[in-house]
């Protein structure tokens, strides 16, 4: 049963495929590294590539029990710019069956740029001590609420920034609008991003699913100055309990920032130590309140906090005035995993690589479930677990002394485990969950973006309900759907243990994009491709084409196809709008007609004959008034000078085919 269990529904941060937005500093050298861990007890392979398909590794694997450890290994850090379209600057994580990623960057101050020596120190090109973990399919949304843990500024480093939280977007399909608060921001195509800065608590929102992540280059609003980066939750995951975990930081740092994503959401803030609650009203969606971690003092106290409506929280986490944030995943009785995995926090190769430490919690609902450290229930290394208040939440924190600091670090147990794990100590600090955040129904599988589509949703659950723009579909609720209208569509799942989840991420479904009609032309001719929709289109010719065609750009759905006077055969062009529609232009050869001949001199009065080894063929002058011609190819000098005479043949498909030959007129000689 508990494998059944694990199969569906602890993976909502396994994925097959991880797609990561970009952070301020770039993620491809050796101040940057993933690790990656998989539920799977044989190997998986892995592909690691940048987001405009760049492969880095894929010749590596990863296996239950024993995460992968990637480090990129070029020697210079760079960055990444705002309000600019980005190519390739994410990252694409691939397995053969679902893994799970952590992103840790590492460079603290410690870095080279531009071929100088270790210990370059400039936070606008990478000042790093960041980690958090892909959310998987969980991350892709249409919809998010931005945030971070408080209303801070960091460093000012390049032209039009503030010192404000820097946010991103990925983009996984072509023509993909984001929008801030209502208002175009750019348009990606398939793996580009772009960043941006905007007001916390801002509406991101996107035609298509894209991740989106938010962090700063440099915060130094409480002492020393870190880099912050960490993935945004798409609204739809979004829940009303969390519970926030004061660390070791300083008061300025050890905040949580509430936000709201709809209108008159009522906040409560329990702290557990101090009995004391705090209650806020939120008015709009995108309001927000900030809160100090616990009570504001001692490490290690909690705040409980429920909501009226969903919300998002961002929780900063320090260790002194290192800080790095962690995007809260709510809880639930669905929240959490039965198997984490991760691997002890290392230093970079020009710190010597050397072993970090670091400090964590578990936070689960089960008051005598044993969890596991490698074998060996934890709480026989650490202390017992408290409870969190009366919440019916329970805690236990463990270091990496208490577990004697092994290598690889694999938490199991018959209860669901929410588990943070936060690099503390060395001038680092690195935080985030490395359990799933929540039961989750991942996007369907789709047979097409335009109609007719066949939907499939991921196995394993006991029922299902498909939705078209958030209403459900009557007699839907097969793992199966096919689509017969346009729409936007999700699904839930339904499973004994764990009730319905969510509703998946939106699959948009648009109308068949139209081609046209298919053409007849000639050689040597052009063909006019019309299609429709008109905006966001473009129109691509089939590898397969025989020679002698060139394709223009596509301007609001139209584009011209040249044809050179040798082309011949079917050409196919593909009119894409989301998917294809076809256009066909059938090109008919042109005749071979054969050369002219005969004289090309005469006079004034006099005549010669021309004649062509092609039948059928017409005769013309380009100047009568120099020189005429006849039907039979008789040319009759009119004045002095010099004239073309054409021999068109046209064939049965209606294609015609010149020859000519320039014909001179003297004066009429005298006597």
């Amino acid at each position: 049963m508990l494998v059944f269990i694990l199969s569906i529904q602890a993976k909502a941060q396994y994925a097959n495929t991880h797609y990561i937005a970009p952070s301020p500093w770039q993620y491809f050298n050796r101040y940057n590294e993933l690790v990656i861990t998989t539920l799977s007890t044989t190997a998986v392979p892995v592909t690691i590539s940048s987001s405009d398909g760049t492969v880095y590794s894929n010749s590596l694997t990863t296996v239950a029990g024993t995460p992968l450890r990637y480090r990129f290994t070029a020697t210079d850090a760079a960055s990444n710019p705002i309000a600019t379209v980005l190519n390739g600057q994410g990252l694409t994580v691939s397995g053969t069956s679902a893994i799970s990623v952590q992103v840790r960057n590492i460079a603290s101050d410690n870095y080279t740029s531009g071929g100088s020596g270790p210990g370059d120190i400039s936070s606008c090109i990478q000042k790093g001590n960041s980690a958090f973990t892909s959310l998987g399919d969980q991350g892709l949304g249409t919809s998010f609420r931005i945030g971070y843990y408080a209303n801070v500024s960091g460093s000012v480093c390049f032209s039009g920034e503030t010192g404000a939280t820097v946010y991103s977007v990925l983009a996984m399909s072509n023509s993909t609008s984001v929008s801030v608060n209502g208002i175009l921001l750019t348009t990606l195509n398939a793996g580009q991003s772009y960043m941006f800065q905007a007001t916390l608590g801002s509406l991101v929102t996107a035609n298509n699913n894209i991740v989106v992540n938010a962090g700063m280059r440099c915060d130094n609003s409480s002492g020393c100055g870190d880099g912050v980066e960490s993935q945004v939750m798409p609204i739809s995951y979004l829940g009303t309990t969390y519970v926030v975990v004061r660390s070791n930081g300083s008061t300025g740092y050890e905040r949580s920032t509430i936000v709201a994503t709809q209108a008159a959401t009522t906040v409560s803030v329990l702290v557990p130590s101090t009995g004391v609650t705090t209650n806020y009203t939120l008015t709009n969606a995108g309001d927000y309140a900030t809160i100090n971690n616990g009570d504001g003092a001692t490490a290690y106290t909690t705040s409980y906090i429920t909501t009226s409506k969903a919300v998002a929280v961002f929780t900063g986490s320090a260790d002194g005035c290192e800080i790095d944030m962690i995007v809260q995943p709510p809880l639930s009785s669905c929240a959490g995993s039965y198997d984490v995995q991760t691997n002890q926090f290392l230093n970079n190769a020009n710190g010597s690589n050397a072993v970090f430490p670091y400090f964590g919690y578990i936070i689960l609902q089960s008051s005598s479930a044993i969890v596991y450290i490698n074998g060996t229930n934890v709480e026989s290394l650490t202390s017992a677990r408290t409870q969190i208040g009366a919440t019916g939440y329970y805690f236990i924190k463990f270091t990496n002394s208490q577990l004697s600091n092994p290598a690889n670090l694999r938490f199991t147990s018959t209860a669901r485990m929410n588990i943070a794990f936060i690099e503390s100590g060395a001038g680092y600090s690195m935080s985030s969950y490395i359990s799933s955040t929540t039961s989750t129904m991942p996007p369907p599988s789709f047979t097409s973006s335009c109609n007719p589509s066949t939907f499939t949703a991921q196995s394993g659950f006991s029922s299902y309900q498909w939705y078209n723009n958030g209403t459900a579909i009557s007699g839907a609720i097969s793992q199966t759907y096919a689509a017969s209208s346009n729409g936007n569509y999700t699904v839930t799942g339904t499973a004994a243990s764990c009730g319905t989840t969510p509703q998946s991420s939106t699959i948009t479904i648009n109308a068949k994009p139209n081609a046209g009609i298919d053409q007849t032309i000639c050689a040597g001719n052009s063909a006019t491709l019309t299609g429709s929709p008109t905006s966001g289109t473009t129109w691509t010719s089939y590898s397969l084409n025989p020679s002698g065609a060139t394709l223009g750009n596509t301007t609001n759905g139209v584009a011209t196809a040249s044809f050179a006077t040798s082309a011949s055969g079917t050409y196919n062009f593909v009119f894409s709008a989301g998917c294809t529609d076809t256009m066909s232009v059938f090109v008919n050869a042109l005749p071979t007609v054969a050369a002219i001949i005969g004289t090309t001199l005469t006079f004034v009065s006099g005549t010669t004959t021309l004649s062509d080894a092609t039948s059928g063929g017409v005769w013309s002058s380009s100047n009568t008034t120099v020189a005429t011609v006849n039907t039979s190819g008789i040319v009759t000098g009119v004045a002095p000078g010099t004239a073309t005479i054409t021999y068109t043949v046209t064939n049965a498909n209606s294609c015609s085919n010149s020859v000519t030959t320039t014909i001179t007129i003297n004066p009429k000689p005298n006597g």
